[in-house]
Order: structure tokens, then C-alpha cells, then sequence
């Protein structure tokens, strides 16, 4: 019987990082490179012409192909060989092999809400951030970069049929959820508790990585706490699926607030709601709630796993 080459098992842990990395650029080589043949046929040979709004907008549905193509090809693929090459059970490794508690994944698809004023603010406070006079034109290039990506995003957002709404979810929803949970949380936060020892720097410094994975400097502070509350998710339940779910619900809340904003005209803009000055109530009574709502996961995960353990004594009795 064949067995997969478990080549990367006994490596040490700075070595399987560094294959992981050369897994990502691999991939993201390949993956994009197949994905723009794919599209040329379609017209896609005008999205080779880089800088070119009205490119952009005559080939939106390509564009998002392309969107999704690369997401696949930086996240999601290079991690799942990663697994494969690692482990003879991937789904056990990634902690994807057992269903989630209710409880657990019903508050931490809450965590999402309820922490979102105290992330809000956090953003008001990185778009203030500025760098020291030497770096000026840095910074100019990349205030530049961000509003241009702001205003592709917008295109992308801007669809009034179904159709356009869960293509919308499946590209910024679905995907990056499913693939930057796995490599973040699933992948280097593991490999980092080996290393370093410390599951709350693996936390933090895997949280700076995957905000540092987005490019956008001006949102780095928020998205470092998004992935701080999404590691402590995984830890405290030992289960993938319940950090995904909540990637996915922050994610998609964004995508179908933008779809009620463009197809109806409301003036609903979620990342107001804890921004202002006046909010530090709101602001301060969300940081509090966030904690005690991971205090009573940890809480309840603890007795799930005490009732396990009971049970799994009486049956050997």
C-alpha cells in the first residue's frame, strides 16, 4: 500500500516555517500564473495591463476570478500540502476532525459582534498613525496604495442581484476563511507554540503575521486583534471549525451590510459604530464583554472536557 512521503515530519520547526513559506511563494507562482491563462480567452489579457481602473471595471466578473484564484493559491493550497507532507491524519492536525460544541460556536459567532465597536475604534486610531518625516514618501505611497485598494474593494462590494451578493460572500467570505484559519491558526500558530514554547506570544506574533499578510498598514492594529481573538477561539476549543465560522461571519456581516448600503441607499457604515469620540462607553463595555465572553468559553470547553473524560473512564470500567 502506498504511503505518502511524510518529508517535513522531522524538521525542526524554523526549517518547516521556512518550507512553509517557500510552499506560499510556490503555490502563489503557479496558482496566479494558470489562473491569468484561464482568463486570457475571456478577455482577461487586459488585466495584465496593471494601474488601469477602467480595467478593472470592464472586467469585474474576471477580476474576482482572479481574486479568488489567488486567494486559493497563497492560502489555501500551499497549506493543505503543507498538512499532507506533515501529517498522516491532516484533519486531526488542523483540529478539523471533530464538530464543534454549540455553545461554543454560537458565542464565538457572537465575539464577532460584540467586539466590533472596541475593533472600530482600534481602526479610527491606525488611520492616525503616521511615520517619522524621513519616511514621508512611504507613507505617501502607502496611503496611495490603500485608498486605491478601498476603492477596487467598493467595486467589488458594489452588486445589487443575489447572484453578485454570494459570489461576493464565496470570494471574501468563504475562501479566506477557510484558507487563512487553516494557515494562521491551524498551521503557524501550532508551529510557533512548538517552537517558542508560549501559546500566548504563538497567539500574538501569528496575529501580526496574518495582518501583516494584508498589506494594509492602516489597518493593522484592528485586524492584529481580530487575529488575537481568532487564535484565542482555536486554542480555548481545540477546534478549527469554530474559528473559521467566525472569520467567516465578520466577513460576510461586511459583504451583506455593503449589498443593503448599495441596493437600498442606507447609510449604514458599520466601521462608524465605536469610531467617534463619544462611543468610549460602547467602546470600553465591548473590550469587557469580548473578555468575558472567551473567560466563559474557556469556562465551558474545561467542563466539556471533564464530562469527556468521565465518560471515557466508565467505559473502560
Amino acid at each position: 500500500m502506498f504511503k505518502r512521503p511524510l518529508f517535513l515530519k522531522n524538521l525542526s520547526v524554523p526549517v518547516q516555517i521556512m518550507m512553509l513559506l517557500m510552499f506560499i511563494i510556490i503555490s502563489g507562482f503557479i496558482i496566479s500564473i494558470i489562473g491569468i491563462l484561464i482568463t486570457i480567452p475571456f478577455g482577461g489579457n487586459n488585466l495584465l495591463i496593471k494601474g488601469s481602473e477602467f480595467d478593472i471595471l470592464s472586467n469585474i466578473n474576471l477580476s474576482k476570478f482572479l481574486q479568488i484564484v489567488n486567494h486559493l493559491g497563497l492560502f489555501l493550497i500551499p497549506s493543505l500540502l503543507f498538512v499532507y507532507f506533515l501529517s498522516r491524519n491532516p484533519k486531526g492536525y488542523l483540529k478539523l476532525d471533530k464538530k464543534p460544541h454549540i455553545f461554543s460556536l454560537i458565542a464565538g459567532l457572537l465575539l464577532m459582534f460584540i467586539s466590533m465597536p472596541f475593533i472600530n475604534w482600534l481602526l479610527s486610531i491606525n488611520q492616525t498613525f503616521h511615520l517619522p518625516e524621513s519616511m514621508s514618501g512611504i507613507e505617501n505611497w502607502m496611503r496611495v496604495s490603500e485608498e486605491r485598494a478601498a476603492y477596487f474593494t467598493e467595486v467589488f462590494l458594489n452588486v445589487n442581484t443575489i447572484s453578485g451578493l454570494l459570489l461576493n460572500i464565496l470570494m471574501i467570505a468563504v475562501i479566506p476563511a477557510i484558507g487563512e484559519e487553516i494557515l494562521f491558526r491551524g498551521i503557524l500558530m501550532k508551529l510557533l507554540k512548538i517552537w517558542i514554547g508560549n501559546i500566548h506570544i504563538a497567539i500574538i506574533i501569528s496575529a501580526v503575521v496574518f495582518s501583516a499578510a494584508h498589506l494594509q498598514f492602516f489597518g493593522f492594529l484592528p485586524r492584529v486583534v481580530l487575529g488575537v481573538i481568532l487564535g484565542y477561539l482555536f486554542y480555548i476549543t481545540r477546534n478549527l471549525w469554530i474559528a473559521i465560522a467566525a472569520h467567516f461571519v465578520n466577513n460576510a456581516f461586511a459583504v451583506i451590510i455593503s449589498f443593503l448600503n448599495f441596493k437600498y441607499k442606507l447609510s449604514s457604515d458599520i466601521e462608524e459604530f465605536g469610531s467617534k469620540n463619544d462611543d468610549y462607553p460602547v467602546i470600553i463595555f465591548s473590550l469587557l464583554l469580548t473578555i468575558v465572553i472567551i473567560f466563559s468559553i474557556n469556562q465551558r470547553e474545561k467542563k466539556f472536557k471533564a464530562i469527556s473524560f468521565r465518560k471515557t473512564k466508565e467505559e473502560e470500567f
